[in-house]
């Protein structure tokens, strides 16, 4: 065989002879209901279970998340933590923090004071769960309104396959793994 059939063989077996290398996801953005965006990507996939984090470290979306949804030291309370524990818990030069848990330890409210200088970083986000324990939505509820919504669907593995994200009730970006 001379060296360019041998180059075409592995370049063949390089492409078709190997298992995907990771997952293909389609990303729709919209305005006023019209689509203005649509991309692929395809990533290589480190762990096992496609969820709300993997969105985030590879969509930025959504780009607020805690460090845990679930934590077994808080059972149907509500924890707040100031930036500066030193400081007085004055919004003036300070913010806090608060994490609500339901009865099975599921954060159901999280937020973000903001402070003085910048009162438009507060965010307020509800996470409605599934009849699963699987996070459905996180709502960012600011002044009593509802800002932006980040929407869940699962697969029967229990892996995120779509990502639906609303300003107002307007759809503005959709992800949709489609392999």
């Amino acid at each position: 065989m001379t060296q360019i059939q041998i180059t075409i063989i592995l370049f063949i077996l390089s492409v078709f002879g190997q298992p995907h290398p990771g997952k293909v996801f389609k990303t729709t953005k919209y305005d006023n209901g019209s689509i203005t965006k649509e991309f692929i990507d395809t990533i290589k996939v480190k762990k096992d279970k496609i969820d709300v984090y993997f969105f985030n470290e590879h969509f930025q979306t959504p780009y607020i998340l805690p460090t845990k949804f679930i934590d077994k030291k808080y059972k149907t309370i509500t924890v707040s933590e100031w930036a500066y524990k030193e400081k007085k818990k004055d919004y003036l030069e300070n913010w806090e923090h608060t994490f609500t848990y339901d009865s099975l330890s599921r954060l159901t409210n999280y937020t973000f004071s903001g402070f003085a200088i910048f009162p438009y970083l507060a965010y307020n986000y509800k996470v409605t769960y599934n009849s699963l324990g699987q996070i459905d939505n996180l709502k960012n509820v600011v002044h009593g309104q509802s800002s932006d919504t980040y929407k869940f669907v699962y697969d029967d593995k229990g892996q995120i396959i779509q990502l639906n994200f609303y300003i107002g009730d307007q759809l503005r970006t959709k992800i949709i793994m489609i392999r």
